[in-house]
């Protein structure tokens, strides 16, 4: 357990010190954009110390991770709400999702039930498929992935970003 934990702590240290270099050298330089590198950092180590603490502690456990994922997503809207008038401008938050993409990501969502299913047959491992797993890792994983790292996490770092290098980015993107 103590070997997860400093791994955790230096991989969470290597992803910080990388995006926030590239951010550093990217970014316009001024008081409100360090301001937001300072945010950035916290929310994110906020972010791994809430997915860790549930599971060291065994708090809200309820034979999955519910406990991990709460409060995780509360952490997550809380930072979102105190901080938003920093990335305003580049809130990439979107709680109504495009129809057309349903299609797609229950085909997705499919093949991979279907592929785990059959790597545990391959291994000979039991499959405990539950209901409620399925709708908790097919629900609360894109919730927390939509408000902390496209809400949250992506517009702080894109706020930062000098407006030349976004306004190139986006011509590439056409």
């Amino acid at each position: 357990m103590l070997n997860f934990f400093w791994g955790t702590i230096l991989y969470v240290s290597i992803n910080l010190i990388v995006i926030l270099a590239i951010t550093l050298i990217l970014m316009e330089k001024s008081k409100i954009n360090y301001r937001r590198i300072a945010i950035f950092a916290f929310c994110y180590v906020l972010f791994i110390a809430m997915r860790l603490i549930a599971n060291f502690t065994q708090f809200l456990y309820f034979g999955v991770p519910w406990g991990s994922r709460l409060l995780a997503i509360v952490s997550g809207l809380v930072c979102f709400f105190l901080f938003r008038k920093y990335f305003e401008n580049n809130n990439y938050f979107r709680i109504k999702q495009e129809t057309k993409q349903f299609g797609m990501i229950l085909a997705v969502s499919i093949i991979t039930i279907i592929g785990y299913s059959i790597i545990f047959f391959i291994r000979g491992q039991s499959l405990n498929f539950s209901v409620e797993e399925l709708l908790f890792y097919s629900i609360t994983v894109e919730v927390e992935e939509e408000i902390i790292f496209r809400g949250l996490l992506l517009g702080l770092l894109m706020g930062c970003l000098d407006k030349e290098i976004l306004f190139s980015c986006s011509l590439r993107m056409c």
